[in-house]
């Protein structure tokens, strides 16, 4: 009944889809998502060096400062900045999802996450890169899946590594010379990989979480011999951006360079924040950089368990797929070209008939 039903709304779903006057953003002349009637703007200026910044999916945006030792929080709306940890770590990169902040902690060879109400009680380890004494192994750059799984980048071993919910590892590859970046497609099936020394990207096509299938070159940043393809994020559309060594490079999912962001320092990495979803925040050697977008990013991955709704205000609504809820995430329901329209459905156990939920979130 279930299925049937899936079936049925996909069905709705594509009709809708293909009857209305859906444009394609990057059909015309003019395929690339920055905003160019706006100018890139300059934050802030006194980090150490500003690194992989996080949006919380509501109005903070949160910069790890490595040779600072400091997570910043930063509020946009009120122009506001606080120091929410400070310490001996090296935080080299932070991705938000399911109501916490996760850390690379590239000193201490660590992957953690914070609770955002809770700073001043420390992170909770997820996984421990390396035993020996000192490290040998650290966590460069990270991204957190929908199911809570953490893929991260051992720059110096070659090695792409996956961390299960439960806590397990697996090494997905090593076919990637020095990967630093990692960004996931829309769908979670393309993992997007950063090598810095060649100056390319990578694409990883997986079978399920951490299970690599292929990799392949998808593109090459080619500006000369310096090194730095770096931090990395994806936008609704599933286009794929990427530091460099003077600017954010923007490829299509399928590698085609829409554009280039020039920065007044060496960009380190960047993300999506504020509400709509359409400001690129970028951190750099000089600071941190924002740049409006013609095309939102991907939203935080909200609760979807009691324990991860109780990290929130009781003002925040519930997110929490109740008991008798299946969930079919990501489900493809139209295509325009090769980009894929996705939905998630949320469908009651039971003969039915009984109403759905269905959530439009774009896709790449």
């Amino acid at each position: 009944m279930r299925a049937g039903l899936v079936t049925t709304l996909l069905i709705w779903l594509t009709t809708q889809a293909l009857s209305a006057d859906h444009k394609a953003t990057f059909e015309s002349n003019e395929r690339s998502p920055v905003d160019r009637a706006t100018e890139l703007k300059t934050i802030r200026e006194d980090f150490g060096l500003a690194d992989g910044p996080a949006w919380d999916g509501r109005n903070a945006l949160y910069v790890p400062d490595v040779k600072g030792q400091k997570l910043f929080r930063y509020l946009p709306a009120k122009d506001d900045w606080k120091v929410v940890v400070e310490g001996d770590f090296r935080f080299s990169a932070s991705f938000f999802s399911h109501g916490r902040l996760f850390v690379s902690n590239n000193g201490a060879a660590r992957i953690e996450a914070f609770t955002p109400a809770r700073f001043a009680q420390g992170a909770e380890v997820i996984s421990t890169c390396d035993t020996e004494l000192p490290p040998k192994r650290r966590p460069n750059d990270l991204v957190v899946d929908h199911d809570g799984g953490v893929y991260y980048t051992l720059t110096g071993q070659n090695e792409v590594i996956y961390v299960q919910p439960d806590g397990g590892s697996r090494v997905v590859t090593r076919d990637v010379e020095s990967p630093n970046g990692i960004t996931l497609s829309p769908d979670h099936r393309t993992l997007y990989v950063a090598a810095y020394r060649p100056k390319k990207i990578v694409a990883v096509d997986l079978k399920g979480p951490g299970e690599a299938t292929a990799v392949r070159e998808l593109a090459t940043m080619d500006d000369g011999d310096v090194l730095g393809a770096d931090g990395m994020t994806i936008d609704r559309a599933g286009n794929i951006y990427c530091a460099g060594a003077t600017d954010i490079w923007i490829w299509s999912p399928e590698g085609t360079l829409l554009d280039r962001i020039a920065c007044p320092t060496r960009p380190i990495n960047c993300a999506f924040g504020d509400a709509d979803l359409r400001t690129l925040y970028i951190t750099g050697f000089g600071g941190l950089y924002s740049q409006r977008m013609r095309v939102s990013g991907r939203p935080a991955e909200p609760p979807v368990t009691k324990d991860q709704q109780a990290l929130f205000p009781e003002t925040v609504p519930s997110t929490v797929v109740s008991d008798g809820m299946t969930a079919f995430l990501d489900t493809e329901y139209a295509r325009y070209g090769t980009r894929r329209l996705l939905a998630d459905i949320f469908v009651p156990a039971g003969d039915g008939p009984f109403p759905a939920m269905i959530v439009v979130h774009g896709g790449g």
